[in-house]
């Protein structure tokens, strides 16, 4: 403990200021301590998004009558459950011919759902939205053609379309 003689005003101020440090460093220490970190691959940590929000706008998917798909597909190792399935490991191109619940394991690579047709209007779009468990991201929503869940479940960003040439 510090003791020193001085103005009442003086000892005050920095009483206050030493608590006012205090404060600040114990809540640097608690928000640190909340805040995800990103489990290395291979931990045992799997990071897993949920999509439970779905829909789709300018576009009516699995009408008889237009070509649309949604396709889902990875760049590396990536396991996928439609609907309430169980994730199994993504060995080619899912194409669906609506949208569904998806459950993504993004632990090892990024994953692709892409909205394709030769007839669809230039302002089709897919949405989709849900929970992340084991990655910094807690919530991802988006609406594009082109979406991509981020590897270890860091959210999603939505990727420009292809220009066709």
């Amino acid at each position: 403990m510090i003791f020193s003689f001085g103005h009442p005003f003086t000892e005050m101020r920095n009483m206050s200021m030493r608590i006012g440090m205090v404060v600040l460093g114990m809540s640097g220490l608690v928000g640190a301590a909340t805040r995800p970190a990103v489990p290395p691959v291979g931990s045992g940590v799997e990071a897993i998004i949920t999509i439970d929000s779905v829909g789709s706008r300018g576009v009516m998917l699995g009408a008889i009558d237009n070509d649309a798909r949604v396709l889902v597909y990875a760049d590396g190792p990536a396991r996928v459950g439609v609907g309430v399935a169980p994730p199994a490991d993504l060995q080619d191109t899912l194409r669906l011919d609506r949208m569904s619940a998806l459950t993504v394991d993004v632990t090892e690579s990024d994953v692709h759902v892409e909205l394709v047709g030769e007839q669809l209007p230039a302002t089709a779009t897919i949405a989709i939205g849900g929970s992340v468990t084991g990655g910094p991201a807690s919530r991802v929503s988006a609406t594009g053609r082109h979406l991509l869940l981020l590897k270890g479940g860091q959210g999603i960003r939505l990727l420009a379309p292809a220009v066709a040439r």
